[in-house]
């Protein structure tokens, strides 16, 4: 296991700087609870670890006119139980409830679940494992071996928050050396498994989550084996806006979360799966078989449709 550096920074400058002196050698760290396993099997090589726990500014919650606004250090466990997450859309907190478990929802941050690595089940395994198998793409190799050969990753985007902040139309506020400038969330990544999270850009620091606006009506749920602890085979979220608009976001089951749209009194529900298929670049890359989490897709858009009072098919 690679012996690295630890250090615990208390500002957002602070951590820049560290980083920018150890360029391509270094890890942020939030809670930590996704890092460690992935220092443990030896997925990670950087020789620097800077921890973001001690960083005031990245904490707390509040609304205003502005709308619901969230610190990336905010932990699961808060935004689970905090009264104004649950008066401005109970999805937020139900996303954040749903992850792992109690334990580690105590630790585990906002940011660090939207910033979570993409899993793929012929890399998320230990060192010796891997071996065994052989290199993948995303680790010493030069090929997929999920799909027998191709030269792209297609490793799942497996956050949890996510697909809900999507839905919900959340931005997000980022900080670098040069700027600090805000996005909607959605432009933090690409589908591509090797640099899921390209939009965040090289060094820069998630400051916090915004929600502009409530939403007239919501629906969120996951697919996973047990109901606790293990990651999503697919997420999907879902919200319905005053005027009737739809905005559905996929998780789990593509390389970066996907995001389908409807219009005001538009679509119907074939349209929506239309663009799923489309949209969804699925694998066998999951402890669930690829034909169930496809066929579970169309079963989730169907009641989410249903319950968001969608028109007729």
């Amino acid at each position: 296991m690679t012996e690295a550096a630890y250090a615990v920074v208390r500002s957002v400058e602070q951590a820049l700087d560290l980083a920018q002196s150890h360029p391509g050698d270094y890890h942020y760290s939030a809670g930590g609870t996704d890092l460690q396993v992935r220092i443990k099997q030896e997925l990670t090589r950087a020789r620097v670890i800077i921890d973001l726990s001690e960083v005031p500014e990245l904490r707390g919650i509040h609304s205003g006119p502005a709308g619901l606004v969230a610190g990336s250090m905010t932990t699961l466990r808060e935004l689970g139980s905090s009264p104004e997450v649950r008066d401005w859309c109970p999805m937020i907190a139900e996303a954040a409830a749903s992850v792992a478990t109690p334990v580690v929802r105590m630790t585990a941050t906002l940011g660090g679940n939207l910033l979570v690595a993409n899993r793929c089940s012929y890399y998320n395994q230990s060192a010796e494992w891997r071996l065994s198998a052989g290199y993948c793409l995303r680790d010493d190799g030069d090929t997929c071996l999920v799909t027998g050969g191709h030269d792209r990753c297609f490793s799942r985007h497996v956050s949890d928050l996510a697909p809900a902040l999507i839905a919900l139309g959340a931005r997000v506020v980022i900080h670098d050396l040069r700027s600090t400038r805000e996005m909607p969330l959605e432009d933090l990544y690409v589908p591509d498994g090797l640099r899921s999270h390209a939009g965040l850009g090289d060094s820069a620091i998630l400051l916090s989550v915004r929600i502009g606006r409530r939403p007239g009506r919501w629906w969120y749920r996951k697919l996973r084996r047990r109901e606790s602890i293990d990651y999503s085979s697919l997420t999907v979220a879902g919200a319905r806006d005053a005027v009737g608009g739809l905005r559905v976001s996929l998780g789990g089951v593509s390389m970066s979360p996907v995001l389908l749209f409807t219009e005001g009194g538009a679509g119907n529900l074939e349209d929506l799966k239309r663009q799923a298929r489309r949209a969804c670049k699925t694998v066998d890359n999951d402890l669930m078989s690829l034909s169930y989490r496809r066929e579970m897709i169309d079963v989730f858009l169907g009641e989410l449709w249903h319950s968001l009072d969608g028109a007729s098919e």
